[in-house]
């Protein structure tokens, strides 16, 4: 596990705190993140949520190359790419498209994003449950990508 945050949010300039979407202002607001890193994040009444401030391409570039696989195998208790992972991705995702499917009628949609998608396998698993045809994941992971263009997944 790592010791150190990867990315200092205390010692980062807050940026705008109006919301990408639909223009609201949100204070960002000190809390700490699912590692046990204090960050700073904005939520919006639209239901977006970010980060305040944010990770430059270089910051972010850093901590996925160095500390993301680590993080994520010590929060989760074993690798990403580990078949006990992958099912339970694919239970969230049959939780998610149930409540989806609850709440509003079947999406008319031919393409499901899912943005830090990495391997796709819970977008797969929705986009199954939920009929749609065609998943594209964006990630910064270019070995996530690849698993999930494997998978039959668009891959950005």
């Amino acid at each position: 596990m790592i010791a150190a945050a990867p990315f200092d949010y205390a010692t980062e300039p807050l940026t705008a705190t109006v919301c990408p979407v639909c223009g609201t202002d949100n204070p960002s607001v000190p809390c700490r993140d699912r590692y046990g890193f204090a960050i700073g994040v904005s939520t919006c009444v639209c239901g977006l949520g970010y980060l305040n401030p944010r990770m430059s391409a270089q910051q972010y570039a850093r901590f996925y190359q160095g500390a993301y696989r680590a993080l994520t195998a010590g929060f989760c208790g074993h690798l990403h790419d580990d078949p006990a992972t992958q099912r339970a991705a694919l239970r969230r995702a049959e939780a998610h498209a149930a409540a989806i499917a609850q709440w509003h009628p079947p999406p008319m949609v031919t393409c499901l994003l899912d943005v830090g998608g990495g391997t796709g396998v819970m977008a797969l698993g929705m986009a199954t449950a939920l009929k749609i045809p065609s998943v594209t994941i964006l990630d910064p992971s270019v070995e996530d990508i690849h698993q999930a263009e494997a998978h039959g997944c668009r891959g950005v």
